[in-house]
């Protein structure tokens, strides 16, 4: 079964972007855009490069 086979089977998608260059320090916005209609967010994970591998992603992070 290919990738895109079982990421439409567990209704899933996957986006890796990578940055043009390192961000400086300091806050920073990600903005999502809605382009279709009927598309659910579930979790946004963003990784440093020290985040282990993992089934579900990582656990919730709250900044209050």
């Amino acid at each position: 079964m290919s990738e895109w086979q079982r990421r439409v089977l567990a209704n899933d998608s996957e986006i890796v972007a990578k940055l043009p260059q390192p961000l400086g320090s300091g806050w920073h916005t990600l903005s999502l855009i809605a382009v279709d209609t009927g598309v659910v967010v579930d979790k946004i994970a963003i990784d440093f490069g020290k985040a282990p591998p993992s089934y579900g992603g990582p656990e919730e992070t709250r900044l209050h």
